[in-house]
Parts: structure tokens; C-alpha cells; sequence
């Protein structure tokens, strides 16, 4: 069920064989129909120039409404005081299988937070976790494949992607990508392989040769590394060893040097981390035993922990994986998601190092193993990657979440990242 159960992992892709699947995604597809018509084709975010996705965000659709109306009536157009809506790109990584097309690009009103499909490129298998580069002209994805490898894409002025280059990180399923604020260096963490690939990126975007790979040992599990808010060191996540580290970043040599090692409760299993927008607090979340841990953040980047907190309501004894955690904006509350219990959990962190669980909100679909906040902060969406699919919620008050329609098909949505 969990990243590392034999028998229902969620770092390979599932079949979509049982009609039950079938029937939930065409369902899906059905509802999300008009979007689909209006800005998707087979083909997506092709590098051919003239694909049928990409001329949704082209001036010709709008040029052919035009044409229809003066043929109906040759009367003056009168200019409407109706404001443009505004758009956002989202980018979601998926698990291939059958029926992925690799990574979509969407389109987001920043009004409604709906979502419509406008195209998708193939950057080889399983491209499910992504991040872009600090100026977005960049998007990178790591390839949950053996042996691994990490992606480059470039983005063009109508947010399309192409291709540029793949190479190999050096171990055998890449589950987290992330990259420096300066834009030089990825930080690739394999689950699979249980190393941690420091990748190069060259002045045009693409990837160079890793110029480093930390062994962690079989077993590590390595879910994630996040460069911290000063960019000098990095937080790791070892789940397999219940480990969590700091490592300073020498960016004029590509390297990485272990500064501290925090062992947490066994059978934790530290995921994902996030740190709050005052740097003064990291925020580890575990996945095997459902708890968010506090770390007050020194002025070195080291972390004293300062509190652990339950994600799950009080009485569940159900089986349980939490999957992505992440602070809103405002620094006033967090959210994270559990698998299994299927929820968004929200924390009020307004005094940081406190977190306190305020309630859960069903997430919409099966299996929540990613969510953000869209740019403005004023929604957030979830990618359910066992049910297909990818759900908007508006923010509101004390950031209570609230579903605001119907779901976007997707098939297993791992990663959801913004352009803009």
C-alpha cells in the first residue's frame, strides 16, 4: 500500500485493468469532457510545432469565434466590460501505465480554481515527481524507473514543454526532485537505490553527469531533500532508516558534506519536509506512523525538535500513510495529506513550533499522494492517484478548505507544481 508494500506500492504504476478502475475514469474523462474538447488532443505538448493542444492557447480559437459572428450578423461589435479571467499553468507528474500521456499542463482560473487539460509531452516513463526552475523557463522530472533518471524540459512563452535531455542519477527509482535557488544544482533523492544525486544543470537548462551520489545503504529510502530558505544546507529524508539529515551545500563544488543526523521514533518513517516562511521552523512529516514533527531551525540550519503531532483524527485505527505536507502561504496553517484515511488534514501553526491539528477534509477521490497551493494562495488542489484524479478546494477563513466542483481525470497524478 505504501512506497515500500510488495504487494500495492505507489511508486510503480497500478493497472487500470478492473472495470471498477475503468468505469471511474471514463466517468472522470466524461465529466472534464468540455475541457477535454476545447484544449487537449492525443498528442499534447509534442516538440512538433503544430499539435492540436497547443493551439488552444493560441490566438487562432479566438480569431475563429470572431469569423462565426460576422458571418452571422454584420453588426458593430460592441466591446464587453467582462475582465478576463485569470490564468494559471499547473504541470502534473504521473505514473505512465496505459492510459498516461507522461506530464499534462493544465490550465487554472484564478478566479473559480477550475482546472481544464491543455496539453501533455512524454518524457519517457513514469515521470512522476517534478520541480521547476527558479526563473520557470525549466521544468525537471525525475523518472521512477531502473535504473533512474531525471529529465529536463524547457518551458516556451504558452507554458508548452519540450525535451531537452535525460541522464542518469545514479540509482534505481528516483521518487523527489528538488532544486537550489540559484537554479545550478538538482538534489535527486532515490527511493529504490537509497542515494541522494547532487545533478549539475548546465547554462542552457539541460542536466549534466551527477557530481555526487551519497550512498545511504541498502534499506535508506531516501523520499525527498529540500534546500533550506538561506540555500547553504539541505534537509533530507531517510525513510527506511527513520533518519532525517542536514547537509551544508557547496555550490561552487556540486557537493554536499553531512552536518547533523536526527534520529527519529523507529518505524516513523520521515517522507517529506517543508519549512515555515520565517525559516524559523522545519516541519517533517512521517509517513509510517502518521505524525508531523517540529524542528526549530538554528541559525547554522540546524534543527532542534520542538513537537510531534498525530495527523489523523483521535479513535482511527485504520491503516494509514501520510504523503505530502505543506505550509500555506500566510505562515498561519498547514496542511497534510493522509493515504488511506483518504483527507487533507489542517494545522493551526500560528505560533510555529505548535502545531495543532484543527480538522480533516475528505480529499475528493482515493489515495491523496499530492497536493499544493496555487500561486495566489487562494486555492488548493489535491492529485488522488489510486481514483484518476485532481481536485480543487477553495481556501477560506482560518484556511478551511471547501471542494469546489468537479474533479479533473488524470491518470495517477503523483506531483502537482505551478508555472506561475
Amino acid at each position: 500500500m505504501t512506497d515500500e508494500t510488495p504487494d500495492q506500492s505507489d511508486c510503480r504504476p497500478r493497472s487500470h485493468g478492473s472495470p471498477d478502475t475503468a468505469r471511474r475514469w471514463f466517468l472522470t474523462a466524461l465529466g472534464s469532457s468540455a475541457a477535454l474538447l476545447a484544449g487537449c488532443s492525443g498528442d499534447g505538448d509534442s516538440s512538433s510545432p503544430g499539435n492540436a493542444a497547443d493551439a488552444t492557447d493560441s490566438t487562432d480559437t479566438a480569431g475563429a469565434a470572431d469569423s462565426t459572428d460576422t458571418i452571422r450578423s454584420t453588426a458593430t461589435r460592441v466591446p464587453t466590460a467582462t475582465p478576463m479571467p485569470d490564468y494559471h499553468t499547473a504541470y502534473v507528474g504521473t505514473f505512465t501505465g496505459d492510459d498516461s500521456e507522461g506530464v499534462y499542463r493544465c490550465r487554472v482560473d484564478g478566479e473559480t480554481g477550475e482546472t481544464e487539460l491543455a496539453g501533455s509531452v512524454d518524457p519517457g516513463e513514469n515521470p512522476s515527481f517534478l520541480a521547476l526552475s527558479p526563473n520557470g523557463d525549466r521544468l525537471y522530472a525525475v523518472n521512477e524507473v531502473d535504473p533512474g533518471t531525471v529529465t529536463a524540459m524547457a518551458v516556451d512563452d504558452s507554458r508548452s514543454l519540450s525535451v531537452l535531455n535525460s541522464i542518469q542519477n545514479g540509482g534505481e527509482g528516483p521518487a523527489h526532485v528538488s532544486i537550489d535557488a540559484t537554479g545550478s544544482y538538482l538534489l535527486v533523492s532515490d527511493y529504490h537505490g537509497g542515494v541522494l544525486s547532487v545533478v549539475p544543470v548546465t547554462d542552457d537548462g539541460r542536466l549534466a553527469e551527477p557530481s555526487q551520489v551519497i550512498d545511504h545503504g541498502d534499506g535508506a529510502n531516501v523520499h525527498s531533500a529540500l534546500p533550506g530558505p538561506d540555500n547553504e544546507v539541505a534537509y533530507v529524508a531517510a525513510l527506511g532508516t527513520d533518519e532525517f539529515f542536514v547537509y551544508d551545500m557547496d555550490l561552487e563544488a556540486g557537493r554536499l558534506e553531512e552536518k547533523q543526523r536526527i534520529a527519529v521514533e523507529s518505524g516513523a518513517g520521515p517522507r517529506h519536509a517543508d519549512v515555515h516562511p520565517d525559516g524559523s521552523v522545519v516541519y517533517v512529516l512521517c509517513e509510517r506512523n502518521s505524525t508531523l514533527l517540529a524542528f526549530a531551525r538554528n541559525a547554522d540550519g540546524t534543527l532542534s525538535r520542538v513537537a510531534s503531532v498525530d495527523t489523523l483524527p483521535a479513535g482511527f485505527d485504520g491503516e494509514n500513510y501520510t504523503a505530502e505536507v505543506r505550509v500555506h502561504q500566510s505562515g498561519e496553517f498547514l496542511y497534510v495529506s493522509n493515504r488511506g484515511y483518504d483527507s487533507i488534514a489542517r494545522f493551526d501553526i500560528r505560533d510555529p513550533e505548535r502545531p495543532e491539528l484543527v480538522d480533516q477534509t475528505d480529499s475528493g477521490g482515493e489515495w491523496p499522494r499530492h497536493f499544493t497551493t496555487g500561486p495566489d494562495g487562494d486555492f488548493l488542489f489535491v492529485a488522488n492517484q489510486q481514483s484518476d484524479d485532481l481536485h480543487t478546494f477553495r481556501i477560506g477563513g482560518e484556511g478551511a478548505l471547501e471542494l469546489t466542483g468537479g474533479a479533473l481525470g488524470i491518470p495517477q497524478p503523483v506531483c502537482v507544481v505551478f508555472a506561475d
